[in-house]
C-alpha cells in the first residue's frame, strides 16, 4: 500500500466514523 492509498483509506475511515457518530449521537464527536 502506497502512502497515497493509505491517506485515502484514512480519509474514508474518518468520513465513515464521523458519519456513524453523527447518526448515533446526533452531535459531532472527535472520536
Amino acid at each position: 500500500m502506497s502512502a497515497r492509498e493509505f491517506l485515502a483509506y484514512c480519509l474514508e475511515r474518518e468520513v465513515l466514523r464521523f458519519g456513524e457518530f453523527k447518526l448515533k449521537s446526533g452531535r459531532v464527536s472527535p472520536y
